[in-house]
């Protein structure tokens, strides 16, 4: 699917940061991923990923059941009652906390962000010079 020139060039308007940039400054400006998006899920193996051994072992038998399961989901809300119950067993200071809490954002560019409005999620030099000339 191509760019929308005309919707790429309504971005690029509405944006003073590209003003004055070049073409290929402009795309890699606009592909830089300075922004982050939620996660809608987790899966059990990304979060075994973040959790710290040493923590883990130190649960007690009840956590560690709870814990374990808590992975037999097949999909866990990391923003819902499941990151609040993954916080009732490791506490909010925790490393594993701090490790989910990282791993449920990725880090995105303002053209994957608006790739549903543009087409694509990657913008060229040669799509910015299309869009300038309209």
């Amino acid at each position: 699917m191509a760019i929308d020139p005309n919707k790429l060039r309504a971005e690029l308007d509405g944006d003073p940061r590209y003003n004055g940039l070049s073409d290929i400054a402009t795309a890699d400006l606009i592909n830089l991923a300075d922004r982050t998006r939620n996660l809608d899920t987790l899966t059990a193996t990304e979060i075994i990923q973040s959790v710290d051994l040493t923590e883990l072992s130190g649960l007690d038998i009840g956590q560690k059941v709870d814990f374990w399961g808590l992975l037999g989901m097949a999909e866990l809300d990391p923003f819902g009652k499941e990151a609040t119950l993954m916080i009732g067993l490791f506490g909010i200071d925790s490393n594993t906390i701090g490790a989910l809490k990282a791993a449920r954002t990725v880090p995105i560019s303002r053209a994957q962000e608006i790739a549903d409005e543009l087409g694509v999620g990657v913008v060229r030099e040669g799509d910015v010079k299309t869009a300038r000339a309209i």
